[in-house]
């Protein structure tokens, strides 16, 4: 098989608004799909530019993608970055495609970057679903880690979805429920609640989404849950605080918007149907990515960072103290009163300051 080749673009093609620093790059896959995303500091990547030490930023999601908030603590530090947007999401083609969206297909599409970039090995920073990304990646490929960034991880455990998806109900309230009916609301909460269903998990690997999820209007209803959830404290800290009827009722935003959405949400529920890459390991499916971190050497994967808010209610804070129990060397940041934004005033700062640490060790330690 002949070896893939990476593209840069000039950089007036594949900016979105936002980004104003970065190299696009597309990666044609041996699948027939092309990976895309931002490299930079620019000048990193020139021909015969002196070599560095280099970390991938793996977004959330699933369904997320690359946004400037993201880049902004690695813009310039002593790493080059790379931030590809994985299968469907963002800059990647075909968007939204339901083929393949598989953890271990996510997970191969990293391998294809690091070989067309040859890289020996690189750095991972990640966010949220992107820390179940970096740790299946490490554990698979632990000698090709030069050092973990976790912010807000994620880890994919029942535990944790049952207690983001809880107040899904109260939420909605009884015009929500009325208005997206039982079947659908039912189904969100199982992908969050229900340990999964064999046959739905691999009907989810081969792209079949369950119609009762396969909605433009259920993916509004979702993203504003998601956005309440994401303030710090989340639902419980508003107990009050129910839909508003404007997210099922009124037409949305444009088509192109609206479509958007739902390709996301698709893509996040695909993944949602397999447990967030755990399906298949019976009752330990339920743990989520805690066997990678409890099989990884954290001696041998470099310098490692974890950084969360003590009030996100989407990706919960006991995981940050779990992982800081497991591996008692890594610089752990808790930050009281932060959610799950990566604006939140408490966070953002704290986010910057971790990643301009953990970068310099992680160059220090490359020589």
């Amino acid at each position: 098989m002949s070896p893939l080749k990476l593209e840069f673009l000039p950089p007036n093609r594949g900016h979105s608004p936002g980004f104003t620093r970065g190299l696009p790059f597309e990666l044609p896959l041996a699948n027939g799909q092309t990976l895309g995303g931002l490299a930079g500091p620019e000048d990193a990547w020139a021909p015969g530019a002196a070599p560095r030490p280099t970390v991938v930023l793996l977004h959330g999601g699933p369904g997320g993608q690359t946004r400037p908030l993201s880049l902004e603590p690695w813009l310039d530090g002593p790493l080059r970055w790379v931030a590809p947007d994985q299968r469907g999401c963002g800059r990647s083609r075909p968007v939204g495609t339901r083929q393949g969206q598989t953890l271990a297909g996510l997970l191969d599409d990293l391998e294809a970057l690091r070989r067309a970039l040859d890289l020996p090995h690189w750095a991972l920073a990640s966010g949220s679903w992107g820390c179940r990304l970096a740790l299946a990646y490490a554990a698979r490929h632990p000698r090709r880690v030069q050092g973990l960034w976790l912010r807000s991880p994620f880890l994919g455990s029942l535990a944790e979805t049952r207690r983001y998806i809880a107040p899904w109900r109260r939420w909605l309230g009884a015009a929500g429920l009325a208005a997206l009916g039982p079947a659908a609301v039912a189904a969100v909460e199982a992908l969050y609640a229900a340990p999964p269903d064999a046959a739905q998990a691999a009907a989810a690997a081969a792209g079949q989404l369950p119609g009762a999820l396969d909605a433009p209007r259920l993916a509004r209803v979702w993203q504003a849950f998601d956005e309440a959830q994401s303030a710090p404290g989340g639902l419980a800290a508003q107990p009050t605080v129910q839909a508003d009827p404007a997210c099922w009722s009124a037409p949305g935003p444009d088509p192109e918007q609206v479509e958007a959405l739902h390709r996301a949400w698709a893509l996040h529920a695909l993944h949602g149907l397999q447990a967030w890459g755990s399906a298949g390991r019976g009752a330990a499916c339920a743990r989520g990515a805690w066997l990678e971190v409890e099989a990884l050497d954290p001696q041998a994967l470099g310098p490692i960072a974890v950084v969360g808010g003590q009030a996100d209610a989407c990706c919960d804070p006991a995981v940050v103290e779990g992982l800081a129990r497991c591996w008692p060397t890594a610089t752990v940041d808790r930050v009281p009163g932060a959610g799950h934004r990566m604006g939140d005033p408490l966070l953002a700062p704290r986010l910057q300051a971790s990643a301009r640490v953990w970068a310099a060790c992680v160059a220090a330690r490359a020589g």
